[in-house]
C-alpha cells in the first residue's frame, strides 16, 4: 500500500480491503466486473466518512464516472457494466479523510481482458 498520509501521526484512512488482479473474457455474457476497496477512517469518529474515487493508468488522472462506471461510496467498490477494451489497464483506489485532510491510495491493479473463448464443434 502506498500512503499520502502522515505516518508519523498514525492518521489517515486505513485499507480493510485493497483491490485485487482482475481478469475477464471479453465475451462475457454479463459484460461487467468490480473491484473491492473498502477503507475506514482513522481515527475512528462518530462521522467515520471517507471518500473514494479510483484512479485509472496513472496519477492524478481519476477515472471518469459514467452510466458504465460507477464508484460506490458506501463500500469503494467499483463497477464497470458492458465492460471495453478502452477500460483495460491499471486501476488504484483512493481513499480520502476529509476530517483530517489525509489520503491513501493502493497499488496499482491492471485489469486485463481475456480473449473470448473459442467453442468448436465435433
Amino acid at each position: 500500500m502506498y500512503t499520502l498520509s502522515d505516518d508519523a501521526t498514525g492518521y489517515g484512512p486505513i485499507f480493510e480491503e485493497e483491490p485485487v488482479d482482475v481478469v475477464y473474457t471479453e465475451d462475457s455474457p454479463d459484460g461487467r466486473i468490480s473491484m473491492n476497496c473498502r477503507a475506514r477512517a482513522n481515527p475512528l469518529l462518530h462521522t467515520e466518512e471517507v471518500t473514494y474515487r479510483w484512479i485509472f493508468n496513472e496519477f492524478p488522472v481519476f477515472l471518469y464516472t459514467d452510466r458504465r462506471r460507477f464508484v460506490s461510496q458506501k463500500n469503494g467498490n467499483l463497477y464497470i457494466s458492458k465492460v471495453e477494451a478502452q477500460d483495460a489497464g491499471n486501476y488504484s483506489c483512493f481513499v480520502s479523510s476529509p476530517i483530517t485532510g489525509k489520503s491513501v491510495f493502493s497499488k496499482f491493479i491492471p485489469l486485463i481482458p481475456y480473449p473470448p473463448r473459442m467453442v468448436s464443434t465435433y
